[in-house]
């Protein structure tokens, strides 16, 4: 595979874009009539001129058989229909997928995303928060019954209760029993986006209008913001237990331990020999690095509040056991330019992905010319739409030429296993999709560029297939051509032919590409335009 992919990159430096003018002027050559552009080839001669080891290679007419070879080779794995196998239009949809990435992309909104995060890296904020359970697709009437709670848990706590109580009252988070609705701190990345949205845009002290996530609805009390305090690294000991007795025996051990520490003990010594933490014990309780949010409230608290390195805490209970945490090193925020790579890899991901997307789509809504049949989608609207799903074809959606039907609304429901009444926002959902789809459809159409790097994909794959079937596997296959072409140059070989075998395979394999490539050149009608080609010459040699 890695071979594959070697000799398609380099068989990459010697492909032509599609052909968009077809003057006579404009071409090069011609291959039974087919044209061959000026334009093309000196875009290939251009890029690869530096990079060709061969000197002699530099000169137009020698580069202008190499490139006449690579178009002839192309040529017949067209003829050989190679193109048309089920494993070439696999590779090369894999790769117009890949390809097609960087035009699913707004620069401008993916900027804005990366500077907003950076700004948020430097701070962490600290909130309570109350859920109230909804799912994604909801019915109406769930929707408002949802909201109602969480506008009336919020009146509540703006009437004067407190938040923890309502949270208690309220909240469908499980979390919410053990830590009354507060969350710790955290920063960017570390909670689904509309959350850390919202917290970053709550001034402190104050309670959030009620907004929706994924999960449902929620409100936030930011209780502090504060500058990040980077993250530190740290080394720990931990002793588990597992009831109340268990934890108070933990208890004694850890303080024995810490008595230790404090008459001169070794810190990781005491870690490798004691600590439960399995993990960390054989690197002396060493952890990596880690900032807010990454690690339970207290463990992160106690490591944080250590101000010098090698300074070490109390012993602290956690859930998880009782902990002395050793204070390895502090980090902190990295520059913006350090950070640019991974908070651009980062704002690709999750539900930011989403928003880069969605203003792709936005873009295209207000470009396309679309129309929604509203009463084929009021089907979709009724208690027995799925009982009759067999039966829903009619025109349902149009985006330009393209309609789509209820049919295809029906297959994406039943991706997502909806079956009941749909919502509006669902179908707002399948049109954003179809739009980008029929964008993906026509991009090859409408964008020369990317419709240039997938001809010179699929030339480039085609130039593979045609050689392993021409030359590669008959070298390895012929057996007896093999030795034929060995004991006709023997003279060529210092020793036997199992000593020399790679050599002449090699050697036989470009013997066999020389012989093919002139058929090829019997076999096709090659037409050069020469007055070009002598003025390429004087300009370039």
């Amino acid at each position: 595979m890695k071979f594959k992919s070697l000799l398609l990159f380099l068989s990459l430096l010697l492909i032509s874009s599609s052909i968009f003018s077809q003057k006579k002027k404009d071409i090069l050559f011609k291959i039974d009539g087919e044209p061959q552009l000026i334009s093309d080839f000196l875009k290939n001669y251009n890029k690869n001129i530096d990079i060709v080891a061969d000197s002699s290679q530099k000169k137009i007419s020698i580069y202008l058989d190499l490139y006449i070879d690579y178009k002839l080779k192309v040529k017949e794995a067209q003829l050989l229909g190679l193109d048309t196998l089920a494993t070439f239009k696999g590779e090369l949809s894999r790769y117009k997928q890949q390809l097609m990435t960087p035009y699913l992309k707004d620069s401008t909104v993916i900027k804005k995303l990366v500077d907003e995060a950076y700004n948020r890296t430097k701070y962490e904020i600290n909130v309570g928060h109350i859920l109230i359970k909804l799912a994604e697709n909801a019915l109406p009437k769930d929707t408002l019954m949802a909201f109602q709670k969480i506008i009336k848990a919020r009146q509540a706590i703006v009437n004067g209760e407190s938040f923890s109580k309502v949270a208690k009252q309220y909240s469908q988070d499980p979390s919410v029993k053990q830590n009354s609705g507060d969350i710790g701190y955290f920063k960017a990345f570390q909670m689904v986006y509309p959350f850390e949205n919202m917290a970053y845009k709550t001034p402190k002290d104050s309670i959030s209008e009620p907004f929706r996530t994924r999960f449902g609805y929620h409100i936030l009390k930011v209780n502090n913001k504060r500058l990040s305090q980077g993250e530190v690294e740290v080394a720990h000991i931990m002793l588990k237990y597992t009831d109340s007795l268990s934890s108070l025996k933990s208890k004694i051990r850890i303080d024995s331990l810490f008595n230790k520490l404090e008459n001169g003990s070794d810190f990781s010594d005491l870690a490798k020999k004691f600590s439960d933490d399995k993990s960390s014990a054989t690197t002396g309780g060493k952890m990596p690095k880690f900032s807010i949010g990454k690690m339970i409230q207290p463990f992160a608290d106690e490591s944080f509040a250590l101000d010098s390195i090698a300074h070490y805490s109390n012993p602290f209970k956690t859930r998880y056991g009782w902990h002395i945490v050793k204070l390895i090193n502090r980090f902190p925020v990295p520059g913006f330019d350090e950070m640019k790579s991974e908070l651009t890899k980062n704002v690709k991901r999750g539900e930011r992905a989403e928003k880069i997307e969605a203003s792709i789509i936005n873009r295209l809504l207000a470009t396309y010319n679309i129309s929604e049949y509203q009463t084929a989608l009021a089907d979709f609207y009724k208690d027995d739409w799925f009982a009759k799903s067999d039966s829903l074809n009619k025109p349902l959606l149009k985006v330009q030429d393209s309609i789509f039907t209820q049919h295809d609304f029906v297959v994406y429901l039943q991706f997502k296993n909806i079956k009941t009444p749909v919502p509006y926002s669902l179908f707002k959902q399948f049109k954003g999709r179809k739009v980008l789809d029929y964008y993906k459809s026509k991009l090859e159409i409408t964008n020369p560029e990317y419709a240039a790097s997938v001809n010179d994909f699929r030339e480039g794959l085609l130039l593979f297939d045609v050689m392993q079937e021409k030359v590669w596997n008959k070298a390895r296959i012929d057996s007896a051509g093999l030795k034929a072409y060995f004991m006709l140059n023997r003279s060529k070989y210092p020793k036997d032919f199992e000593k020399n075998k790679g050599i002449v395979t090699n050697d036989y394999q470009n013997f066999l590409e020389k012989e093919w490539v002139a058929s090829l050149r019997k076999k096709y009608l090659l037409e050069i335009n020469n007055k070009a080609l002598k003025k390429l010459i004087k300009k370039y040699n």
